[in-house]
């Protein structure tokens, strides 16, 4: 199965534990034989879309502004914009038939709208 893995912090530029277990859970998906995306938001990038690899996981990352470690008002104006941050990035690769499923971990309260449209 192609599965689409969403979380708000993942690795290698997170230390967290649910981005280690994250991954982790990639991996195991992958032993499995699925076909794994993983779906993450980077306030660092300037690009809109940056897609790498870490150990047999494709890694999308999408520009976004910071959700972590900010206050409140600018978390909840950045968290807003996730959902139209993510479907503006990954629009030109995905279809309805991209994925056959999607595991969401932690989602925002605001992420949901963009998975719809998938």
């Amino acid at each position: 199965m192609k599965l689409a893995l969403i979380i708000d912090d993942y690795l290698p530029s997170s230390t967290r534990v649910g981005a280690k277990m994250f991954h982790e859970l990639a991996l195991e998906l992958r032993d499995y034989g699925h076909e794994i995306t993983v779906i993450t938001p980077d306030f660092k990038q300037k690009e809109r879309l940056v897609t790498t690899e870490l150990d047999g996981i494709k890694i999308w990352r999408f520009r976004s502004g910071p959700i972590k470690n900010v206050g409140r008002i600018r978390r909840a104006l950045n968290e807003t914009l996730l959902s139209y941050n993510s479907w503006k990035a990954i629009k030109g690769y995905t279809e309805p038939t991209s994925f056959d499923g999607v595991v969401y971990y932690s989602p925002s309260i605001f992420g949901g709208g963009g998975l719809l449209k998938g």
